[in-house]
């Protein structure tokens, strides 16, 4: 049941608990010094950056690609033409 103070010197005990309780769930239980806090914007820029530090290999790996694939091309041209021929 809620208990009221008609004294306005003496703070009702009903608002110090909810006051208590919002204080609580409002402040982080770590000091924002202590620890580290990642947004998603933070995690999408961390992503991008490890793209782009991986896009010299990347790159170096779709030319290698290519090239195989020019190989395969010459390869498979070269054995419909022979294989026509016979």
């Amino acid at each position: 049941m809620a208990q009221y103070s008609s004294d306005p010197e003496q703070p009702d005990p009903n608002q110090q608990e909810s006051d208590d309780l919002f204080g609580r769930l409002t402040q982080p239980e770590i000091p924002v010094g202590e620890a580290q806090f990642s947004t998603a914007h933070d995690i999408r820029c961390d992503k991008l950056s490890q793209r782009s530090a991986r896009v010299p290999e990347l790159a170096h790996e779709l030319d290698r690609i290519n090239d195989l694939k020019a190989s395969l091309m010459v390869a498979t041209r070269n054995a419909l033409v022979s294989a026509r021929s016979e």
